[in-house]
């Protein structure tokens, strides 16, 4: 498939948007998230000023997703900003998509007056750690999970 940048629409994403953003995540995650559950908390984080939903859109379909969440850290003594999922459909990787909605994000925490933007990624996606360190980011950090229901 060939796909032209010009195409493509980046905008803020809405609740109409939860069930195509549901089978980018679940391609994300690898798992069949249940869509409803799923719907309700997506409605809720979109809704959400701290919050910043951008989708990547070609003629009705998302294509691209990434999302961030704010809180302030005692330790920054400020707002941090940190994305929380960002996937681009396979189709349309490799074109620049991902770094239009990074640089889309950024504008946007900017005019936040936003200073600091972290990101996590799991330890097994190697290109997305490239990605993020050819975009800027500093390996500085590991991350600790723990499920407390096992």
């Amino acid at each position: 498939m060939n796909h032209t940048e010009s195409s493509i629409q980046l905008r803020k994403s809405n609740d109409l948007d939860a069930k195509q953003v549901h089978k980018l995540i679940c391609l994300l995650e690898n798992e069949n998230l249940d869509l409803e559950m799923f719907t309700q908390m997506f409605s809720g984080n979109v809704r959400d000023p701290r919050n910043i939903y951008l989708v990547a859109e070609e003629n009705g379909l998302i294509v691209g997703f990434i999302s961030c969440h704010s809180q302030v850290l005692l330790h920054h003594l400020d707002i941090v900003y940190e994305i929380q999922e960002m996937f681009v459909d396979e189709h349309f990787r490799g074109k620049g998509l991902g770094r239009q909605l990074l640089e889309n994000l950024q504008n946007e925490i900017q005019l936040r007056k936003g200073k600091y933007l972290e990101v996590s990624s799991n330890k097994l996606r190697d290109q997305a750690h490239e990605f993020y360190q050819l975009a800027g980011f500093n390996r500085t950090h590991y991350k600790f999970t723990k499920n407390l229901n096992a």
